[in-house]
């Protein structure tokens, strides 16, 4: 097959197959017919006048009681909880998925046996301290995977009285655009947005800071979430500002590594940065 030609596919730790890279010796000939079907122009081309971005990485310390829980379904695949309850990953998927929220916040059982975030949560405690630090006028998105953690930064924002919006699954349109054009004009300091709802088609450029408490396994939504304040409008800003929140010594680390070695895969076949280069010398 042809991906088989020209790329290196490779197992992943779920057992699927992906692509890892495009074959050294066939890297011309693949190029050959890919460039002509392919017109991409980077961002920092179209967009000239858009701020500079600033990434900053903010690793936390797990709580005792957040701690113990990630360390349990590390371990032994099962979490024991103070009520005497069990929260039982049955696959490496399966603890895969409650390694990611465990590094978020304490989980608990709700009355159907479901799995829910709950109180405390050292991410949400860390967004408090930084809005505190951002100053009370500083508007400000929040994004996260998770829609029970994005309910219980609403909840700490409504006990600190700080004005937000939220963007989350479930919304009709009218009621989303509201809460969209609200933030814009400064009617809420804060906008809560899950990555899956909020990726797309959304402008908020009021705010010049976006935190993520939680980031995607997906590149593109990443990227799409990023692009929502740095885009058309941003430009009155002097910079943008990505702040990742990271508990330290947790999955969500390799989950970083990961995602940067998706994007030099993805850089090795659109090669933006090698455009860039290119127009620079020509100039």
């Amino acid at each position: 097959s042809s991906i088989d030609r020209y790329c290196l596919p490779a197992f992943n730790s779920f057992g699927g197959l992906e692509v890892i890279g495009v074959r050294p010796e066939m890297s011309e000939e693949f190029f050959s017919i890919l460039d002509p079907m392919m017109r991409r122009m980077p961002k920092d081309v179209v967009l000239k006048q858009l701020p500079p971005i600033v990434r900053q990485r903010r690793y936390l310390e797990m709580g005792t009681k957040q701690g113990r829980a990630y360390d349990d379904m590390l371990d032994g695949m099962l979490t024991k909880l103070e009520d005497g309850d069990a929260i039982i990953a049955p696959t490496v998927l399966a603890q895969l998925t409650r390694l990611v929220q465990f590094s978020s916040s304490l989980p608990c059982l709700d009355e159907h046996g479901d799995v829910r975030l709950s109180e405390p949560s050292n991410k949400l405690d860390a967004l408090m301290d930084d809005l505190d630090e951002l100053g009370k006028d500083e508007p400000v998105v929040i994004f996260a995977q998770s829609r029970q953690l994005i309910s219980l930064a609403a909840k700490r924002l409504e006990d600190k009285k700080i004005s937000y919006r939220m963007v989350v699954g479930g919304q009709n349109e009218t009621e989303r655009q509201q809460h969209v054009d609200d933030f814009q004009a400064g009617r809420a300091r804060a906008m809560l947005v899950t990555i899956a709802a909020g990726g797309v088609g959304l402008t908020l450029t009021k705010a010049r800071v976006a935190i993520f408490l939680q980031r995607s396994w997906s590149k593109v939504d990443n990227d799409q979430a990023e692009a929502r304040i740095h885009r058309i409008g941003s430009e009155v800003h002097e910079n943008v500002v990505y702040i990742d929140y990271v508990s330290e010594g947790t999955v969500e680390e390799h989950q970083l590594d990961v995602l940067a070695d998706k994007s030099h895969k993805f850089e090795e076949v659109v090669r933006d940065q090698a455009f860039l280069s290119k127009l620079l010398r020509r100039r």
